[in-house]
């Protein structure tokens, strides 16, 4: 009776039939087997590829200085640590916070929020901010576009004449605080009434 021969195993089957043949096909000894056959199979065409590549670098040339430079070096990609990202979230914690204002955000919406935290509005710095804002000696060039029309345009136009009433006799120029305003009032008066006494 032909029996089934086991070249991984190297020995031979006790049926040669298709139950035992699958059985045996299935079994962990013969799966360990051929892992270890091919497995050294592998290191095998390792080594032989190692021992081809050393003789062929023995026989390549030295490099010229032309191809050195072509060569480019491989750059070293360092990965931050575990370390370095947790500073590096603390640092980042640190500055939220700084710039986070837990008062402005406490008192935001309350009654005097717009009287204190901001700082046009507050009493003791309001006025100095408002008077910064202000515009600081306007129109100092006066050798722009602007100042030479200005003049030009004052000394075309003619000065309106003055009203006829200020330039009669009939009227005098007041003056404020004038003693002789007082005496020449009642010099006046007073000959008014010798004119209706001799009347």
């Amino acid at each position: 009776m032909v029996r089934f021969y086991c070249l991984y195993c190297k020995s031979y089957l006790t049926h040669d039939t298709a139950s035992v043949r699958k059985s045996h096909l299935q079994g962990k000894n013969h799966i360990r087997l051929v892992a270890d056959y091919y497995r050294n199979v592998s290191i095998n065409e390792e080594k032989r590829q190692r021992k081809s590549t050393k003789k062929r670098k023995r026989l390549r040339k030295t490099p010229s200085n032309d191809e050195e430079q072509r060569i480019v070096q491989p750059v070293a990609i360092h990965c931050p640590t575990n370390k370095k990202k947790r500073m590096a979230e603390r640092l980042k914690k640190r500055d939220v916070l700084e710039e986070f204002d837990v008062l402005n955000e406490i008192y935001k919406g309350s009654p005097g929020y717009e009287r204190i935290f901001k700082p046009e509005n507050r009493v003791d710095v309001g006025h100095l901010l408002k008077v910064s804002k202000q515009p600081q000696r306007g129109n100092i060039h006066t050798n722009t576009t602007t100042g030479v029309s200005t003049k030009q345009n004052s000394n075309a136009q003619s000065q309106l004449p003055p009203p006829r009433t200020l330039t009669s006799n009939n009227t005098y120029s007041t003056k404020f605080h004038d003693p002789s305003l007082l005496q020449q009032s009642i010099n006046h008066t007073v000959k008014q009434i010798k004119r209706q006494t001799t009347a």
